[in-house]
């Protein structure tokens, strides 16, 4: 399936990306792996998350505090946000269709 980060996401992803490469290098690329792993995860398999508020899922990373909201637009996985686990809440939730 194909997929594509929402506009803000993907500014989201740079950012958390920016602020691990300051720290250091192998970290960043660790985490950039760790969301590539992710993101095949959930388009091999969009449904295996469990649907919430009706219209979107969550993916939860293993080594990171970060969560990828997704939805199912068209037959497209949408990354709505690449969010922290313990940072404003639901903040990213008017990007769902």
């Amino acid at each position: 399936m194909k997929y594509r980060y929402h506009p803000e996401a993907r500014i989201e992803f740079a950012d958390a990306l920016g602020f691990y490469h300051e720290i250091d290098f192998e970290l960043a690329e660790r985490l950039n792996l760790e969301i590539s792993r992710a993101i095949r995860v959930i388009r091999k398999n969009p449904q295996i998350r469990r649907l919430r508020e009706k219209s979107w899922r969550r993916y939860n990373l293993n080594r990171f505090p970060f969560y990828l909201p997704y939805s199912i637009e068209n037959n497209v996985v949408v990354i709505l946000a690449v969010a922290h686990q313990s940072r404003k809440p639901g903040y990213w939730k008017n990007r769902v269709s």
